[in-house]
């Protein structure tokens, strides 16, 4: 893989993708921690409109980038019925 062209400029004062501090790194995890709780309690819920905005909203964080539908292209997640026997 090639490089930037020689005199680039455009990354200068980039930190490269340093880690953040011990601090934040743990207030990350608390948050992380507080959002699941959240996603527990809709997805234990009764309200299948929540659940579903929920799961759809997620879908593209579940699924890695390096799946890819027939032929290389996008994939394509058709949903056949909404309701409590739905099939995806």
């Amino acid at each position: 893989m090639k490089g930037a062209p020689q005199g680039n400029k455009f990354a200068m004062g980039n930190k490269g993708g340093a880690r953040p501090d011990l601090e934040t790194r743990k207030k990350i995890a608390i948050f992380k921690g507080l959002i699941l709780d959240e996603v527990i309690k809709v997805l234990k819920g009764n309200q299948e409109d929540k659940k579903w905005k929920l799961i759809l909203r997620a879908i593209t964080a579940i699924i890695p980038k390096e799946i890819t539908g027939e032929d290389g292209g996008e994939v394509i997640v058709k949903i056949t019925h909404y309701g409590n026997n739905t099939a995806i």
